[in-house]
């Protein structure tokens, strides 16, 4: 089973040449940035399926002997393919922020960054959050609808590895699962935290992050554009790699008929 993960990784790996050519995109596409993709795959090519990376979130990692070698090679894609999405998704978040880096924490460790983006990735609807951060109480009605999309409402860990659930600090910030976890009673007091980190913010950042997070059609529209571009960069990032594969597995054909 170490040498399907070993060359299912590496094939891709070799793809990253052809990644960081511009592929023609559908007219209904999101235009891909290839250089973001080049860079999160070759990310999460190495710790998506590297055991040591969810030990250090205290979750189990994902376990691929006691399934046959397709299996195994389509839940390693999927993983693959989650870390990609999640990882494209706050690097073009940032890249339309970059002020968010330095905003600084709701939680020890827990930036507010990734608290945009994760929220951002669940399109809540009717969310209200300058309601929430104007009651300035996370148990308040006003923030009902906060307060159920500012976390997964249990402990990450509790999660483990599920190939149809990928929790977006997972692969974006370790740190991030970590602190979650030591929260007890995490969804208040993450909520409080942002709150209070919205709040110290300068008026300029509270707007631009309103007119991301907001209600408004506009907003709704602006996180539908991120997450789509996020995921049709995971699709491309599987075509590539079904490329490769296939030039590969036809160059050896080749070599055995001495062409």
């Amino acid at each position: 089973m170490k040498t399907l993960l070993r060359s299912l990784v590496s094939s891709t790996i070799a793809s990253l040449v052809l990644l960081l050519k511009p592929i023609g995109c559908k007219a209904q596409e999101a235009p891909v940035n290839m250089n973001i993709l080049a860079s999160v795959a070759r990310s999460c090519q190495k710790d998506a399926t590297d055991p040591n990376y969810y030990k250090r979130m205290d979750i189990n990692p994902p376990d691929f002997t006691s399934v046959t070698q397709a299996i195994a090679g389509y839940q390693v894609l999927n993983l693959v393919k989650g870390c990609i999405d999640d990882r494209y998704h706050y690097s073009l978040l940032i890249k339309k922020y970059p002020w968010l880096v330095s905003t600084g924490d709701i939680l020890p460790n827990y930036p507010g960054s990734v608290i945009v983006g994760y929220i951002a990735t669940i399109h809540p609807p009717g969310l209200r959050m300058l309601d929430c951060v104007g009651s300035k109480d996370p148990l308040s009605k006003e923030c009902d609808a906060m307060r159920m999309s500012i976390s997964e409402g249990g402990r990450y860990n509790q999660f483990g590895y599920d190939p149809g659930h990928f929790p977006y600090a997972y692969y974006v910030c370790p740190r991030c699962v970590v602190a979650h976890d030591e929260v007890s009673g995490s969804q208040e007091k993450i909520l409080q935290g942002f709150i209070q980190w919205f709040l110290s913010l300068k008026i300029p950042q509270r707007r631009a992050i309103n007119a991301f997070l907001g209600d408004d059609a506009k907003a709704v529209q602006m996180r539908g554009m991120l997450s789509n571009e996020s995921q049709q960069a995971a699709q491309r990032y599987e075509e590539i790699r079904a490329k490769v594969e296939q030039q590969n597995l036809e160059q050896r054909r080749n070599q055995l008929l001495g062409q």
